[in-house]
Parts: C-alpha cells; structure tokens; sequence
C-alpha cells in the first residue's frame, strides 16, 4: 500500500474511534435542560406536626418549592403500614400544602409507627423529593423521678412526692428509698403539663430539696424524660487538731500487744514450738489476731556435737505510745528485756549459750485520710524494729546476734516467711483494723468532747450531726458537719 492510501486507512480508523465519545458527550442545551429540570423538581422542606393522633387525625402542613401553584392532578398520599389512610387536601400553592387526615386505627396502643407522606404527580408517581416520614402519635409517656439524697443519712421504706397538673388536684407517689443514695420511681402519665414536688425529709429536718418542685411537660417529643432533685444540707468544715485526734486512737491501741516465741519442749532434735506468736488488738481496734511465723535459726559449725539452734523465748510488748509530730502520727510499741531471750541449743549433746534481747521496740508511722464513707481510713508509712542482742554472739564465723535480729525483723524472705516488720504492717492494714481505728477516731468526733472540739474550732457554732472526715489536713483532720440551728 502507498504512503497516501495508509494516511487515509488511518484517518478513517480515527474517525470511527472518536465518533463513541462524540455520540456520547452532552451538548450545553442537554445540561440546560437538565438544571431547569432539577430547579423545577417539586421538594418538602418541613413537614408539621411530627406525629398524629388516630383518635383525632389533624392537618399536616408542608412547606417546600415548586408544588405546583394549584393542585391540579396532583396528590398527597399517607399510608400506614401498608393501608392508606383517609386524607384530604384542604389548600395547595407553589409553597404550601395542608391536608387533613381524618381519625384512624392504630397498629398497636401507644406505638409510635412510622406514617409514610408522599406527594405525588398526575401520574400518581411520587416526587423524589416531596416524600417525608411521620408517625403515630404516642400514648403512653414514662417519666423517670429521681432523688439524691447527698449527705442525708435518713432511712425509711420510702420517699413520699406529689403530682399535679394545672388546676388539678395533687396525688400523693413515693420512690423506695433505703437510706444515702439516689433512688428512681418511673410514672406512667398521659399528655399534658404537671408539677413534682418532693414532700421534706423528716429526718434531715435542717436540709431541702432542690429545686423544690419542678414542671413537667408531657407529649409525644417528650415521652421520655427524668425529673431530678438533689438533697442540700448546709454544712461546714473545721480542722479538728491531731492532739485530738491522737486521744482517740490512743485509746483504740491501748490493749494492743505483740507476743513473740517459737522455743518449746524437744521434739525430735528440734524445740521449735509453732503459732505461738502473734499481734493483738484489743475491741477498741477490732479484736484481731494476726499470727507471726519466727523459724528456728540452725548453724553448721565445725561441731562434732551437731548443729547449734537458736529459738525467741518470750518476748512480749510492755507498753504502746501513740504521738504526734510533723505531720505524722508514731506508734511505738516496747518489749520487755529478756536475759535469755535467745535459747540456745543442740541437737546434740553440746551446750550453746543464750543471748539477752535488750530496747527491743517497734516504731510504727502512719496517717489518716478520708475513705469512702464518712470515717478516716489508715495508711501505714513505715515499721522499723530494732534491738540490742548480746551475749554469746559469736560462734565460729557466724555472728548469731545479727542473723537473730534480721530474722526477726525481717523473716526469711527466700522461703516466703514474713518478718516482724510485714506483720505489724499487715496486721494495720487488715480491714477489720482500719475499720475498727476509724471508729474509735468517728466515736471520739461524736463524742461529748469531740463535738466541745469541734464547735471551738468553729467559733462556737453547735453540731446538728457529723457528716464526714472530707480531708487530712497540716495538723489534724479537716471534719465536714451540719450546724445545728
């Protein structure tokens, strides 16, 4: 084939490929149209109301563009649940259209169904853009009433309110009630406005509700709703000072005691005697026991006579101190000295000398903070025990005194054996302690003296009740508490 007839092939296999695009392309009449069209397009902006009542029907009122400056063989259609409903067009414009449905059954009571709203050409096809969805008004409204009852302490079956609606007479209602707390009542109302009123608190006369009362408005948008109130009780806060504080729990740990021993009769070639050690609080400080394991300590010495042995022998706490100082509250606890209160043995037939414990204490710091509920709660800082070993405390190139007082300080931590210092520890942290600790602290505040303490912290001002311990503060604890009037 020639240069030129391959130049004409090739020009007319151009031509068909871009004859599609050509057929396909939209010319600017065919865009304008179509602008023309979608800006003439009937649309609803608002449809109103939302709901319809099928014991009563109603207007429905819709608003939006291009409707249509009279009706013509246009219409609106409502449909619920498949069945049409009886509607009428009471007046039609351009922007505007109210129609009025007559009354209708239900589906279900109280179910708010979805009511479909369609405008519809001569056709009888609907606009795209003129449909919108309703439902069936609700008939049956839950409104949750709750109470907050803050720092009031009153307990009783129930907490009485009234209802009523404008004009209406008032019906007496009660939530459950069980003491401090929120507590919910649920009322099934009709439609309408009322007014809550919670009654006063017979037992926190010195508190009120707030607000006092509140207007419900009930209807289908507001089936659903929850009425508060809050118990407010006035009340004020003064530092009570540690020096009483420390009066009080004093007294709590006063018959607390420490019992140390593990030596008892030859089993064996043993003389550990077990659960003969322990710390003990008395009733003021909740009563508990809390057992300490003292293992007995064996030597290997170049001894033909075996190993040596050695047991704690009846040391006991003589006395408990409980001070106050730089922010910090110390409990001390001393122990009787003891010329033998090291045994030493044998398994064999060789003799090993005794040790005298001596200024063998335990120094406790801790302090109080608020807890969850209106008492302080413990919080142990450190323990350290310490003493004075002496007597035969070298044996070969063992230092028993040392290894004695480590025992018992701090037990055998390898073997998981607490020590002296983790029981004291755990035995204040144990719940029933800090309960029992707190208490002492709360009794002491409500007593005749702490309230006299109180009210001078105060200038003077009379306590109606305590509420709470709300803070620690530099010197002392900060106690929240109701003024009488």
């Amino acid at each position: 084939m020639s240069v030129k007839g391959r130049l004409a092939v090739s020009t007319l296999l151009a031509a068909s490929l871009a004859a599609p695009v050509r057929a396909q392309s939209i010319s600017a009449q065919d865009l304008a149209r179509a602008r023309a069209d979608l800006a003439s397009r009937p649309v609803l902006s608002t449809v109103a109301p939302e709901c319809l009542k099928p014991s009563a029907g109603g207007r429905v009122t819709m608003h939006g563009l291009n409707l249509g400056a009279t009706q013509g063989g246009r219409s609106v259609v409502l449909s619920l649940g498949g069945r049409r409903l009886d509607a009428a067009v009471a007046s039609w414009t351009n922007g505007e259209i109210d129609v009025d449905v007559r009354p209708f059954a239900a589906l279900a009571p109280a179910e708010a169904a979805p009511i479909a709203l369609e405008v519809r050409s001569e056709a009888g096809v609907a606009y795209p853009d003129a449909t919108r969805q309703i439902h069936v008004c609700r008939t049956r409204f839950e409104q949750s009433v709750v109470f907050d009852m803050g720092l009031c302490g009153y307990s009783a079956p129930t907490l009485p309110y009234e209802v009523s609606q404008t004009w209406g007479t008032a019906v007496p209602e009660s939530a459950p009630a069980a003491g401090p707390g929120r507590y919910a009542a649920r009322m099934v109302m009709g439609e309408g406005t009322y007014t809550v009123r919670p009654k006063p608190v017979g037992g926190c006369p010195e508190g009120a509700w707030k607000p006092d009362s509140r207007s419900v408005v009930v209807s289908d948008a507001t089936w659903q709703q929850t009425v508060a109130f809050s118990y407010a009780i006035p009340t004020r806060r003064v530092a009570v000072p540690a020096s009483t504080i420390t009066t009080f729990v004093r007294a709590a740990l006063a018959d607390a005691s420490i019992h140390l021993n593990n030596y008892g009769p030859k089993i064996g070639k043993s003389y550990l005697k077990t659960n003969d050690a322990w710390v003990k609080f008395g009733p003021a400080a909740g009563g508990g026991t809390f057992p300490i394991t003292i293992e007995e300590i064996r030597l290997d010495p170049p001894d033909p006579f075996g190993r040596i042995l050695y047991y704690v022998h009846d040391v006991d706490s003589t006395a408990i101190t409980f001070t106050h100082d730089a922010g910090h509250y110390h409990l001390g606890i001393a122990f009787a000295n003891g010329p033998e209160a090291i045994k030493g043995e044998h398994e064999g037939a060789g003799i090993s000398p005794s040790m005298a414990v001596n200024d063998a204490k335990l120094a406790v710091t801790l302090h109080f903070t608020p807890s969850g509920g209106p008492k302080p709660d413990v919080v142990v800082d450190g323990v350290v025990f310490s003493s004075r070993i002496t007597g035969g405390c070298n044996v070969q190139i063992f230092d028993v005194c040392a290894l004695v007082t480590t025992v018992i300080k701090s037990g055998l931590p390898g073997s998981g054996v607490p020590g002296l210092e983790q029981r004291v520890r755990e035995a204040l942290e144990d719940p029933r302690t800090r309960q029992s600790i707190g208490d002492a602290i709360w009794n002491g505040l409500d007593s005749p003296v702490g309230r006299l303490v109180i009210s001078n912290a105060a200038g003077g001002a009379t306590v109606s009740r305590l509420v709470r311990v709300a803070a620690a503060s530099a010197d002392g604890l900060e106690v929240e508490f109701v003024p009488g009037r």
